[in-house]
């Protein structure tokens, strides 16, 4: 009877180490499955982190236009993660604007564009409020042998670009005459304006 009694007691406690051998065995496996979801989390997270990062990267790239100590026009890709190639896109060099006002009203105005271009100094005549038609500034730049490298929608951005930037770096103003004759100049002065001299008939024609 008692070694009964005492087989029934071992059964008992064999089966409650079992039972607690079980329990460790699944917080085990509940702890093992638990790591690897947080390590798969924070991996993804990574992931997800470096994909923005890129996308982020990727708006922030662009193309700028630089005008070099040298005259030359080059574009530069920005913000890339590797070293940008300066490219030479057009055959024009050491653009400049000077603005030219109308003397009867200054409001009037017309860009003139000196360039060089080979070795030939060339003149293009815009009209200030058509500074931001690429096909227009295109059309001008054209009809003095200028061109650009790139295909026509990406030159229309850019020679826009150019006149933006030629405008911060613009020089003088210019007051010009409606014709020929005798020009009474803002300090009271008068010179006089012959055939050989820029008026604003003249730039208004040159500017179409």
């Amino acid at each position: 009877m008692f070694d009964l009694c005492m087989d029934d007691m071992w059964q008992q406690q064999k089966q409650r180490q079992q039972y607690l051998n079980d329990c460790r065995e699944i917080q085990k496996a509940a702890a093992k499955e638990a790591a690897k979801e947080t390590v798969r989390i924070q991996s993804m997270q990574a992931k997800n982190q470096i994909r923005e990062q890129e996308k982020e990267r990727k708006k922030a790239v662009g193309e700028a236009l630089q005008i070099m100590e040298n005259g030359e026009l080059q574009i530069v890709t920005e913000n890339l993660s590797i070293q940008a190639i300066p490219r030479q896109v057009t055959n024009m060099r050491s653009p400049r604007l000077i603005v030219l006002k109308r003397q009867l009203d200054a409001t009037e105005q017309i860009f003139q564009i000196i360039c060089i271009v080979g070795e030939e100094e060339k003149n293009i005549f815009m009209e200030k409020n058509q500074a931001g038609a690429g096909a227009y500034i295109l059309r001008k730049f054209a009809s003095e042998g200028i061109y650009f490298k790139m295909e026509t929608a990406k030159a229309k951005k850019f020679v826009v670009q150019l006149l933006a930037i030629l405008q911060g770096e613009r020089g003088e103003d210019i007051l010009l005459p409606e014709l020929e004759g005798w020009m009474k100049m803002p300090d009271g002065q008068f010179r006089y304006v012959g055939k050989e001299d820029l008026t604003w008939e003249k730039a208004k024609k040159l500017s179409r």
